[in-house]
């Protein structure tokens, strides 16, 4: 108990981080074992200072007691907890540009921070990714004055020409100064490709003929629409390659070359088959750099070169005879057939020859070997000189629709005759006249003598008509050979009106099957005498004068 009152005074509070309710305590001898209580109120300041220690001096007391007087209680340390947190505030904290300029190819975001700083705060920005996107500013500086008022950033989309997709990075904040150091935020950003992994062909469609020469291949260029990531390696296949193939089978495009052409050259395959004009395409198909799977295709039409035909040879000259002597022709396709092709055969008279095969097959595998078709003379015993004759091919029976009815050429025959005897062209029918007119007939051996046969020819009348030569001589080596005889009517004076005469031959030789052989031809010569009406009146006179 003081003798006197007793006085401490509070002083040292740091008033930017705390209050005290009081600023001096006073004891009296009546209340001075009654204790007095100091309240001490923290400050908000703003600052992200962390927690603050400060301390309140209790003064040395003041009194009139001796006792107390001078007396130095101890001081107060107090710590003023921080609720201000040094951070940055971004808004929004994800944006998306775009490679392609206009809408969208920029976008911005705010920066602010949380807290008041104790000093200059700067902020670095950096981890953009220069191939993506660029920033207007790489730092900002906040200070305890503009500390709480946001400052814009804006990105801008970059065109990389890479189709590699839309590409995610982060724009990174790091805070340095003023109770700020090491502080960190992001914003996300997505820049949106406007690239498009794609194979451009160029032309879209190409034509090559099955024929070598002009045409029989066609190029077209390939290049890609975007850069790639990396390599990319087209794969092309012919979706056809009996009509065509494909040249490269691969194609490879680098960071480097990716918009430069590269060409392709497609073949025509020639298939021997008649199947018009072929189309299939030229596939592609990409992969690596962000080109998996991305296709293209090139429209290809093979022109044919095959045309379905069946190619008969001879068509005319072969000859067979009557002593079973053989002729020959061969028969064979101008292009494969998808099916079997049967050509039925058949004579036109099989008096004078007969065939053998009586019908071909061709097959796929063999349609370009011709095949052989024998014809055998039949004798008929007829002295009829060499008769043509015709071995007919009948329609292609077929299911190959190219083939199918055909119908190749027939083959003209001629059959020797082995009966001797002499061929005239006419028998009959031939006419003269009074007035020197001719006639012609020819003749001929119907076989080949073994020695020189001579005919005579005479006319049975000669007042009526004259034959030119007398003779005709046939051998061995012209005995087919037709000579020609020429008639001529002999003028008589007489109105005998027309007559009939003949021309007969008769063949002299050492081959006994000519030696007596006879012919004979019949002519008319038309007279050209008629009796006037004068000439009969005066013959009327002189027959009545004599009665």
């Amino acid at each position: 108990q003081p003798t006197a009152n007793v006085t401490i005074t509070l002083s040292g509070v740091d008033d930017s981080e705390g209050t005290i309710d009081k600023t001096s305590l006073t004891f009296t001898d009546t209340d001075w074992n009654t204790a007095q209580t100091v309240t001490v109120t923290g400050v908000d300041d703003d600052v992200a200072d962390g927690p603050k220690t400060y301390t309140i001096i209790t003064a040395a007391a003041e009194s009139g007691d001796s006792a107390y007087s001078g007396l130095d209680p101890d001081d107060v340390t107090v710590t003023n907890t921080d609720n201000d947190t040094a951070g940055i505030t971004v808004n929004p904290a994800s944006i998306t540009t775009t490679e392609a300029e206009g809408a969208g190819h920029t976008a911005s975001f705010t920066v602010v921070l949380n807290a008041k700083p104790t000093a200059e705060v700067t902020i670095a920005l950096s981890g953009v990714d220069d191939s993506e996107g660029t920033i207007d500013k790489t730092s900002l500086i906040f200070t305890p004055a503009n500390w709480d008022q946001a400052q814009t950033v804006t990105v801008t989309g970059v065109d990389d020409n890479v189709a590699d997709g839309n590409v995610n990075y982060k724009i990174n904040l790091t805070a340095s100064g003023g109770g700020y150091d090491s502080v960190t935020a992001s914003v996300s950003v997505t820049n949106t490709d406007d690239d498009t992994a794609g194979i451009t062909v160029n032309p879209a469609s190409v034509t090559t003929t099955e024929a070598e020469g002009d045409g029989h291949t066609a190029s077209f260029t390939v290049v890609l629409n975007a850069k790639p990531t990396a390599d990319v390696t087209i794969a092309l296949s012919s979706s056809n390659t009996a009509e065509g193939m494909v040249s490269p089978s691969s194609l490879i495009f680098t960071p480097a070359n990716w918009n430069t052409a590269q060409t392709v050259t497609v073949t025509g395959v020639d298939d021997n088959v008649a199947d018009g004009n072929v189309n299939y395409k030229i596939n592609l198909t990409a992969s690596g750099g962000g080109y998996n799977s991305v296709t293209a295709s090139v429209s290809v039409t093979n022109t044919d070169n095959d045309t379905a035909g069946i190619k008969v040879n001879p068509t005319s000259g072969p000859q067979t005879s009557e002593d079973g002597g053989t002729a020959q022709f061969t028969v064979v396709l101008t292009s494969q057939p998808t099916a079997d092709v049967t050509i039925d055969l058949s004579s036109s008279n099989t008096a004078e020859g007969m065939i053998s095969p009586s019908s071909l097959t061709f097959t796929p595998a063999d349609w370009n070997t011709p095949q052989t078709v024998t014809v055998t003379g039949v004798d008929d015993d007829v002295v009829d000189g060499p008769k043509t004759y015709t071995i007919i091919t009948a329609k292609a029976v077929s299911d190959d629709p190219a083939y199918s009815g055909l119908n190749p050429d027939d083959v003209t025959v001629i059959n020797r005759d082995n009966d001797p005897g002499i061929l005239v062209s006419a028998i009959s029918g031939l006419t003269t006249t009074e007035k020197g007119g001719t006639a012609t007939f020819t003749v001929v051996l119907t076989t080949e003598p073994t020695a020189d046969v001579t005919i005579a020819l005479r006319s049975s009348n000669t007042a009526e008509g004259t034959v030119s030569p007398a003779s005709l001589t046939f051998s061995s080596t012209n005995w087919d050979t037709a000579q020609t005889v020429t008639v001529t009517g002999v003028d008589d004076d007489r109105d005998d009106g027309d007559k009939t005469y003949s021309i007969n031959l008769v063949a002299s030789s050492t081959d006994g099957n000519y030696n007596g052989k006879a012919a004979s031809v019949s002519v008319t010569n038309t007279d050209d005498d008629k009796e006037d009406n004068g000439g009969c009146f005066i013959n009327c006179l002189i027959r009545h004068s004599r009665w």
